[in-house]
């Protein structure tokens, strides 16, 4: 995602039917290798004590990487994505499965999308 202004952006879960959610924010680039390289920051519950909820200042024009997985071993399951602001993000959603998709949206204020 790429932020078209400097300002604070909110990050919420809202698991379906994926049990508890984990999401991480980094800045840059996400490496399955290195998952501690470029972290800015991770939170599993903070929103309802099942929840994520990251709320960070991002730089205008800098790309940043969100990482939505579960703290359960083994789950998958469907859950909501909130990115909410008071400016535009350009997010790139891609799903890591049997089937890659790509999907390009421009975000304003508050908008949801789910995967299942």
């Amino acid at each position: 995602m790429i932020p078209l202004a400097s300002i604070t952006y909110t990050f919420t879960s809202s698991h379906t039917s994926l049990q508890h959610p984990y999401g991480c924010l980094y800045n840059g680039t996400f490496s399955e290798a290195e998952p501690l390289k470029n972290l800015i920051i991770c939170d599993c519950d903070s929103l309802n004590g099942v929840d994520f909820k990251i709320a960070e200042t991002l730089s205008k024009d800098q790309t940043y990487v969100m990482v939505v997985t579960t703290s359960a071993s083994g789950t998958t399951g469907g859950y909501s994505l909130t990115a909410s602001g008071n400016d535009f993000i350009r997010i790139t959603i891609t799903t890591k499965c049997k089937c890659e998709s790509i999907v390009e949206i421009i975000f304003y204020s508050k908008t949801e999308y789910s995967f299942f």
